[in-house]
């Protein structure tokens, strides 16, 4: 991008970034829980049963325990669920208070689980809508994310989003005869795990060395001996590489701004 960027004359680039989000990708009880507690038991509850099963491939009594879970814990609101591999004592520590939580994530009183869950999403896809600076580079945008989508969607029942055993249903019907057939059945796509791995192949021992002795370490917000585990295992598949990575751009992002202060930039 930054190339084209140099290249030719870019004013805005846009990107599907969100879809997954914004279309209710879910693959949880979550879906059922929100048919009952809206209809009670009965042929829509049951429909939405089967499709779950079918989408997920669980069977129907792992589903409806997953359903029943998620009846059961809505008064709770929604679960955060935290990644705290790596994290150091100050890390951990604030990582659990749950002081910085997203308004997004606080639901109303009687919102529904599904419904929750959708928000959520949302609440996640905010990181991949600007990429890059907006000094130097041309805005992102992120057309399904826009507010007309993002209600529109928010409007319609979780359960429809798994109809018939499909993930984003809605979003499929829409486009019948719009799109190729093709594109509207694909359940699966690439990912950039194997782009992310090489990346950590030629960069992981820089990313390491960018750690030991940083800032993020001094402040015990990452944990120097999970480093090390990690990078004695870097053979394994585990999405260490990605957590590294991770650690080592935010420790390139404090390093920045201290750097700022003190002037010596």
């Amino acid at each position: 991008m930054r190339r084209i960027t140099f290249k030719q004359p870019i004013s805005a680039y846009f990107s599907g970034n969100g879809g997954d989000n914004v279309f209710c990708s879910l693959s949880s009880g979550a879906p059922l829980a929100d048919r009952w507690l809206t209809y009670g038991p009965g042929p829509g509850s049951i429909a939405t049963l089967r499709d779950l099963a079918d989408l997920t491939g669980s069977g129907l009594i792992a589903v409806a325990r997953e359903g029943w879970v998620r009846m059961r814990r809505r008064s709770g609101g929604h679960r955060v669920r935290r990644d705290l591999s790596g994290l150091g004592a100050v890390g951990l520590a604030a990582a659990m208070t749950g002081d910085d939580t997203h308004p997004w994530l606080i639901a109303p009183t009687g919102t529904l689980p599904g419904k929750a869950a959708h928000v959520a999403m949302l609440a996640r896809a905010q990181k991949s809508i600007e990429l890059y600076p907006r000094a130097d580079a041309p805005p992102q945008i992120a057309p399904l994310l826009s507010q007309p989508v993002a209600e529109l969607c928010l409007s319609i029942p979780s359960w429809q989003w798994v109809h018939g055993g499909r993930d984003r249903a809605v979003a499929r019907a829409a486009f019948t005869g719009i799109l190729p057939e093709l594109l509207l059945e694909r359940t699966t796509k690439g990912s950039p795990s194997g782009f992310i791995r090489r990346v950590y192949e030629t960069q992981g021992k820089a990313a390491r060395a960018l750690l030991e002795g940083g800032k993020l370490i001094g402040a015990k917000l990452v944990d120097p001996g999970w480093i090390e585990r990690a990078a004695a295992a870097d053979w394994q598949d585990d999405g260490s590489d990605l957590r590294i990575l991770s650690f080592a751009a935010a420790e390139a992002w404090v390093r920045w701004w201290t750097s700022k202060e003190d002037g010596t930039d």
